[in-house]
C-alpha cells in the first residue's frame, strides 16, 4: 500500500508518524528528533562519525550477537572512567 503512494504523500505518512508514535528515549534525552540527531551526526567531523560508529558496533554486538553467544555475560564499564 505505501509503495504506491508519492513521495510527498510518503512524507506526509512520515510526519502524522512521527506525531503519532511516541519519541525513542534518546530522542527526548537530547530534546531533538531523529531527523536533527542525523543531521548532526552528517554535519560532525570524521573523528565524532568515527566514534559513533564505535558506540553503535557495541550496540550492535550487544544486542544482536551476544544473545546467540551461550554462556556470554556481558561487563560494562562504568561511564566516565578514564581508560
Amino acid at each position: 500500500m505505501l509503495d504506491s503512494l508519492s513521495e510527498t504523500e510518503r512524507l506526509e505518512v512520515l510526519g502524522y508518524l512521527r506525531k503519532s508514535v511516541p519519541l525513542h528515549p534518546v530522542e527526548q534525552k537530547l530534546m531533538a528528533s531523529a531527523e536533527t540527531i542525523l543531521e548532526a551526526i552528517a554535519r560532525s567531523t570524521d573523528l565524532t562519525v568515527r566514534g559513533i560508529e564505535g558506540i553503535i558496533a557495541e550496540a550492535a554486538f550487544a544486542t544482536e550477537v551476544a544473545p546467540a553467544l551461550i554462556g556470554w555475560v556481558e561487563q560494562r564499564v562504568p561511564a566516565g572512567l578514564p581508560l
